[in-house]
């Protein structure tokens, strides 16, 4: 019996999408150690209560067969006297002090986790990872340019590459496919896997995820405009295809000519899969090709589809979670189902019931496709 604990109403530091027990602890979710630990004892059932986002839970551990038990998600608090094990601390291991009691003990809880996993690693039972030093490790395909100092404990995750001059530990952890540009300092510090960090940046006592440094022990959180500084660099889940990127192209002159009547443009910033965020610019008159004809540089470029749902800046927050998950993670492209059915921006009534409809349901794009001259020449009602 595992028990998930509900803190979502503390993550007002982190701000993540995902439950704490998603959250990354070393090489994997806090969950995934504790489906391992299970496997180890020997358990063949696990029942997880699930109360803070069981649809995000689902979604990441349904994959998970080769941990040879039978897990079932209940998306329920636990009855009052059920004897099981809180996740709230790495397998085998004491419970903390003090649970979290607002957004920076949250991020304690979560550097403290970490770095409780750094130094207790068992080499018997690493697989991929090398171990360079006692409590030392690289992951596979580590680069490490000359004139790197490593001071242990760290774990430098797969994929990553260090330039020179850097300084790596005491109490660094570092995630996979990271880029570390010179003399980068970390100590007692987590660097979130895909992340590119600047030049001559100190990260000691906090975590850097992405374009976002959080520190913990002031409760300050940054969100860093300037790429050169640091930057997410994680790929949307689904890139975009070569025949949109195509059809894109062979649009944007004629898009381009007919934007010259399409009125003032309305700029804002629209959220991607993966995090990211995207501004674009929309006029305010003529068809739908022609107010839509700076967004095809996007689809070009490979930020943005040329079907998918409709690119919003926000998800309302009395959206049910499942809803904002699926919402979340599926790719926005120029034209939509929802635009087929008259509703032409994420603030109309209807939009968010079509935008369900083909997020759930991929195999409406072929129809959103197949009408896509029409789309073009739609003018929006005023």
């Amino acid at each position: 019996m595992l028990v998930a604990p509900d803190w979502s109403v503390l993550d007002s530091l982190a701000r993540r999408d995902l439950p704490p027990i998603l959250w990354e602890v070393g090489n994997q979710s806090l969950a995934a150690h504790w489906l391992d630990h299970a496997v180890q004892q020997g358990c063949k059932q696990v029942t997880l209560y699930c109360p803070d986002r069981p649809a995000a839970v689902r979604a990441a551990l349904e994959g998970g067969a080769y941990w040879s038990v039978e897990l079932s998600l209940l998306p329920v608090s636990p009855p009052l006297g059920l004897v099981a094990e809180m996740m709230d601390r790495m397998p085998a291991c004491d419970p903390g002090d003090a649970s979290p009691m607002d957004g920076a003990s949250l991020v304690r809880w979560w550097l403290a986790l970490n770095l409780a996993w750094l130094a207790k690693r068992d080499p018997e039972r690493v697989h991929l990872d090398t171990q360079r030093e006692p409590q030392g490790w690289l992951g596979p395909r580590v680069t490490l340019a000359p004139g790197i100092k490593l001071v242990p404990p760290y774990w430098i995750g797969a994929g990553t590459l260090i330039e020179s001059g850097c300084t790596i530990g005491p109490g660094a952890l570092v995630g996979p496919g990271c880029v570390l540009s010179s003399d980068v300092h970390l100590q007692h510090a987590l660097v979130a896997g895909g992340t590119f960090v600047g030049a001559h940046l100190d990260v000691h006592n906090k975590l850097l995820l992405g374009a976002t440094l959080l520190d913990p022990m002031s409760g300050g959180r940054a969100d860093l405009t300037d790429d050169f500084i640091a930057a997410a660099m994680q790929q949307q889940p689904q890139s975009t295809p070569m025949r949109e990127r195509a059809w894109a192209l062979l649009l944007w002159l004629p898009a381009q000519l007919l934007a010259l009547g399409a009125g003032a443009a309305i700029s804002r910033e629209v959220l991607l899969p993966g995090g990211g965020t995207l501004r674009l610019s929309t006029g305010s008159r003529g068809s739908l090709l022609a107010r839509r004809a700076r967004w095809l540089g996007a689809v070009v470029a490979g930020r943005l589809r040329l079907v998918g749902i409709l690119p919003r800046s926000e998800i309302a927050p009395q959206v049910p979670e499942e809803t904002r998950t699926l919402l979340a993670h599926t790719p926005p492209g120029v034209f939509s189902l929802a635009d087929l059915h008259g509703s032409h921006t994420p603030e109309e009534p209807d939009e968010l019931a079509h935008a369900l409809y083909q997020a759930a349901l991929p195999q409406n794009d072929r129809l959103v496709r197949r009408s896509l001259l029409k789309l073009c020449l739609t003018h929006p009602a005023p």
